[in-house]
């Protein structure tokens, strides 16, 4: 599929035609919309997109209708790739790295657009970022050097700081080139890294009393969705630990929030 230009996640679907009272109405085109969050972060992530189709015209149930799958577990987004294949649909968002590779292994025909992915080019999603080749293209952030920056930032608001507690999810697609970096900044930074790996909600809690009883200095969380999805469990301990921790990034309270206001200073 040759590279589009689009500006935000419909520019690839301006194509289909539009019912005229001129021509008779043709089969609404069916959208398939893959994610990696679960159903309650899809839900923020998607009326943005329906919204802009519809100023385009494509209207839910007339001229597009959409199947919706979302699922955090990378084995259950193989099959809902697959489901999607199967019910035929036109064209595929997916929404996040994990959902791209899910949606890339399941069909080498149905063309993929997606968004919120980390590396396009290292995940193996394309060739190259000019001519992507196959049946993907979309939107890629290129922000896995911004977990170093973020590491960067947590020793300038606390100088005094020696160790950093490293919350990171083996499981999701981009963590160990984040990690990557993080490690190669904390040797820059003269920082002790400790890390603490969590795979599932169930293990919050051990790993948690870890950090604290490492005395670990301040707490940078590597990108995941599962630390999205438990962010205001990770807010809630760091502000009772008076723990100074960075995340992500803040994006209107979807995305984990920087715990601010501890007694070691505020990061934003």
């Amino acid at each position: 599929m040759r590279r589009r230009d689009f500006f935000g996640f419909v520019g690839a679907m301006a194509a289909w035609p539009l019912p005229t009272s001129a021509q008779p109405t043709p089969k609404p085109a069916r959208v398939g919309v893959l994610s990696d969050v679960p159903s309650s972060f899809e839900a923020l992530e998607f009326p943005p997109f329906a919204a802009e189709l519809r100023e385009l015209g494509y209207v839910d149930g007339q001229s597009v209708t959409f199947e919706r799958r979302a699922s955090r577990d990378r084995a259950a987004l193989a099959g809902l790739a697959a489901a999607l294949v199967r019910a035929r649909v036109d064209i595929t968002l997916a929404i996040g790295t994990s959902s791209a590779l899910a949606a890339k292994r399941a069909t080498k025909v149905i063309p993929v657009i997606f968004a919120r992915v980390g590396d396009p080019v290292g995940s193996g999603l394309v060739q190259s970022l000019a001519s992507p080749g196959g049946n993907l293209t979309g939107l890629g952030l290129i922000t896995l050097d911004l977990g170093a920056k973020r590491l960067e930032l947590l020793t300038q608001a606390i100088p005094a700081v020696a160790r950093v507690g490293v919350l990171f999810d083996p499981t999701f697609a981009t963590t160990e080139p984040e990690l990557s970096e993080v490690e190669g900044a904390s040797r820059s930074l003269h920082v002790e890294l400790e890390m603490l790996p969590v795979r599932g909600a169930d293990e919050f809690g051990s790993v948690l009393s870890a950090a604290k009883s490492r005395r670990v200095g301040a707490l940078l969380v590597v990108s995941s969705v599962l630390f999205i999805d438990h962010r205001m469990q990770l807010a809630e301990f760091a502000k009772r630990e008076q723990l100074a921790t960075m995340g992500v990034r803040r994006d209107r309270g979807r995305l984990f929030d920087v715990v601010r206001s501890t007694s070691r200073g505020d990061v934003s």
